[in-house]
C-alpha cells in the first residue's frame, strides 16, 4: 500500500499574513490530490473504525475509504470544511466519528458520502457536555456525495 506525503499540519502563530497563507496551502493541497480518482480507489484500505482508532499512528499517510453519513459540517474558511462522518459499518453507532478535512462543493448535514482520503493522525475535540473526544483525522483526496 503505497503513502502519500502530507504537507505539514502545524498552525500558524495567528498573524493574519501567516493564516492566509496556512489557509491557502492548507485549501490548494485538498483541492489537488496528488494521485488519480482511480489510483485513490485501487490504494485504499478498507479498515473497521476500531482499527483505524486503535492503531491509527501505523496508517498515518495510507490512503482509506469510507462511506457514511456527515453529522456535523464546519465551515473553516473559502470552501474548506471540516466534517464529522459517522462511517455505514453496517451497525449504527453513532459514536464512531471520522474527522475530515475537505476542500470543494458545499456538504451539508445529513448527506451520505464516499471518501477517499489520508490518514492524517487524530484529532482532538471538547463534545458539548466539556469531554474531550479524539478521533481518526483524515484529508479527504476525493468526497462524493451519494444521492438517494
Amino acid at each position: 500500500t503505497p503513502n502519500v506525503c502530507v504537507a505539514d499540519r502545524s498552525r500558524s502563530n495567528g498573524s493574519p499574513a501567516i493564516m492566509n497563507t496556512v489557509q491557502d496551502e492548507e485549501q490548494e493541497r485538498l483541492q489537488s490530490p496528488a494521485i488519480s480518482r482511480d489510483e485513490a480507489k485501487e490504494n485504499a484500505l478498507h479498515l473497521e473504525y476500531d482499527t483505524l482508532l486503535r492503531f491509527n499512528e501505523e496508517y498515518v499517510g495510507d490512503i482509506v475509504y469510507y462511506k457514511g453519513e456527515v453529522v456535523q459540517m464546519v465551515h473553516r474558511y473559502g470552501d474548506t470544511y471540516l466534517l464529522f462522518i459517522t462511517p455505514d459499518t453496517g451497525e449504527w453507532l453513532n459514536s464512531d466519528r471520522l474527522a475530515v478535512h475537505y476542500s470543494g462543493q458545499r456538504i451539508l448535514e445529513d448527506d451520505v458520502v464516499e471518501v477517499y482520503g489520508v490518514v492524517a493522525g487524530l484529532y482532538e475535540y471538547e463534545a458539548v457536555f466539556g469531554n474531550q473526544v479524539i478521533v481518526p483525522e483524515i484529508d479527504a483526496l476525493y468526497l462524493e456525495r451519494i444521492v438517494p
